[in-house]
């Protein structure tokens, strides 16, 4: 499946976030062998809104490398706890495989944060512990943008705490 690459550049530049409705990007540049990494984080709980707090997607040269898997159907099953809640790629807490227990039970519950946002150099936080109830006290995912000429680099750490022992 190739990837849209059809943003308004001169508007939003090769990083921002949009607070408003959760979403930051991070680009290397706007041709279609360029690089996009996409970090969601919001705190609204409308009906369309998914289990997907500081979930993220990359892709280059046309093509998804970490791609957002939506929703396959509306039938609670199997497939829809994958879909929704555990096919994202956030943090699973003490995950029960069976019930998906341990992934997000909130919709909404994040927020992003620019700290730093250049052509060369990107770096947002998106933060979602009240996504997962009473499970953490923190998660906060950073992501980081080197833009080097020859080669760019982007880097994904989590900060998590919980007021109990738990397996992430």
């Amino acid at each position: 499946k190739s990837m849209p690459m059809t943003l308004p550049k001169d508007t939003i530049g090769n990083a921002t976030v949009i607070e408003s409705v959760g979403w930051g990007a991070m680009r290397t540049g706007w041709s279609a062998t360029d690089t996009l990494f996409g970090l969601i984080s919001n705190n609204t709980g409308l009906g369309h809104n998914h289990f997907d707090q500081n979930s993220f997607v990359i892709g280059t040269n046309g093509q998804w490398l970490a791609s957002d898997p939506g929703y396959s159907n509306f039938a609670y099953d199997q497939e829809w706890n994958f879909k929704s809640k555990v096919g994202h790629n956030t943090i699973l807490v003490d995950w029960v495989k069976d019930t998906a227990t341990g992934a997000q039970v909130v919709k909404g519950g994040g927020g992003l944060t620019s700290k730093l946002l250049s052509p060369t150099f990107a770096y947002m936080i998106g933060s979602a512990a009240s996504s997962y109830g009473t499970l953490l006290s923190k998660y906060d995912r950073h992501a980081v943008m080197i833009n080097h000429v020859q080669q760019p680099y982007f880097l994904i750490f989590d900060d998590l705490a919980s007021s109990q022992a738990r397996t992430y």
